[in-house]
């Protein structure tokens, strides 16, 4: 036999040995974690809408303490499509106009190419099927998980009722899939809701679902107006009053009136101290010692300490605290039951902020009244 010949016959023998011990240290790999597998999952024990889930190829067990479910099966029960993409060697997951993938034996989840979710455990290979941790396959697919313990413990899966996306309105999602878009978006057509939907993460461990609380920030100042313009209404204050007669003592504030703040064309410097601990008197005191931008009403610039000072002034003229009257005169009246005022223990949407060029979790948010408060979005049902 020539060399030539040699090396042909020779070269498909290597690499299938080394095939064979990779697939034999697969195999350990596998057989090491099967040894591992703590609990086999009664057929019962995980609902679908309070009907039992089914099961072909592998039933679900506890891994290190953690549920696992085949990801396939599981998914396509919920009303996913799944199926496998050679190129990205990876399984994926089409739902609510996601596209979800994850690679066997990892333990992340990418949505839609940028937004990554870590499971607690990596997934597991048994007979054929890849298995999962269920509460993170629960929430990409934006299903809500519940449990109980009478008589025996189950998980009840609750698919995601809330994402809407209709006809033209995929466009759209489309669009702020591509933009990479972090939020919450809504779009109705004469009171029929279009799009609604959630994207990006919520903290390290969710993702945004339509249902969450978000702070509005800035979004206040329109209750912060309106209530100006009710106590205007109810004749207990005129935009043409200045803020002298109200909070004394700053730099020209017999020539700033209400409407001036309202309009931003106070001259008031823009942004106020936002530190935890600092009492709404110390914040005013602060803004009069900033000295003024401009002559009141000879320009404009965007201000939120006006519209802090608008806050403090609503409750000098109504009795109430900023919150109590906004809760009594729009939110209440109006029904907004989904909206409200959060203080620091509400949970609302944990927003990212960018460090160094590294996204970093969000510390708390700290404002007073009337600018930039907590008040919530109403949840459109």
């Amino acid at each position: 036999m020539n060399k030539s010949l040699r090396r042909a016959v020779l070269l498909p023998l290597a690499i299938s040995s080394l095939l064979l011990g990779t697939l034999a240290g697969a195999s350990t790999q596998a057989y090491a974690q099967s040894s591992q597998i703590t609990k086999t999952v009664a057929a019962t024990d995980i609902l679908l809408n309070g009907s039992p889930l089914t099961w072909t190829n592998s039933q679900p067990f506890i891994y290190k303490g953690t549920t696992y479910v085949p990801l396939r099966e599981t998914a396509e029960q919920m009303g996913a499509e799944v199926k496998w993409n050679k190129s990205k060697r990876a399984s994926e997951i089409m739902i609510h106009g996601n596209i979800i993938d994850h690679r066997p034996e990892t333990s992340y989840f990418t949505i839609n190419g940028y937004t990554q979710l870590q499971a607690p455990g990596t997934s597991l290979l048994r007979n054929g099927s890849t298995m999962v941790p269920l509460r993170t396959l629960a929430e990409v697919l934006g299903a809500t998980v519940t449990t109980s313990s009478n008589p025996v413990r189950q998980i009840n899966l609750l698919p995601d009722n809330s994402t809407i996306i209709e006809g033209a309105a995929a466009l759209a999602d489309e669009y702020l899939i591509h933009q990479q878009f972090s939020g919450i978006a809504l779009i109705a057509d004469h009171g029929e809701v279009q799009l609604r939907k959630g994207y990006g993460l919520n903290g390290p461990e969710k993702l945004i679902s339509p249902d969450d609380k978000s702070r509005i920030a800035s979004l206040t100042k329109g209750f912060t107006a309106a209530a100006i313009m009710k106590l205007e209404e109810e004749g207990k204050l005129h935009l043409d009053d200045t803020l002298e007669s109200y909070i004394p003592g700053f730099p020209q504030g017999n020539e700033i009136t209400l409407h001036m703040l309202l309009s931003h064309t106070s001259g008031l410097a823009s942004n106020f101290p936002r530190t935890e601990g600092l009492t709404l008197e110390q914040t005013i005191e602060t803004i009069k010692g900033k000295p003024l931008v401009f002559t009141p009403g000879t320009d404009f610039k965007y201000s939120n300490s006006g519209y802090m000072l608008l806050g403090r002034i609503i409750e000098l003229v109504s009795g109430m605290s900023y919150t109590d009257f906004i809760q009594s005169h729009f939110i209440a009246p109006l029904h907004m039951t989904e909206s409200g005022i959060a203080d620091q223990q509400t949970r609302v949407i944990k927003g990212y902020v960018s460090k160094s060029d590294q996204w970093a979790l969000a510390g708390p948010y700290y404002t007073q009244p009337g600018s930039g408060d907590y008040i919530q979005p109403l949840t459109i049902y």
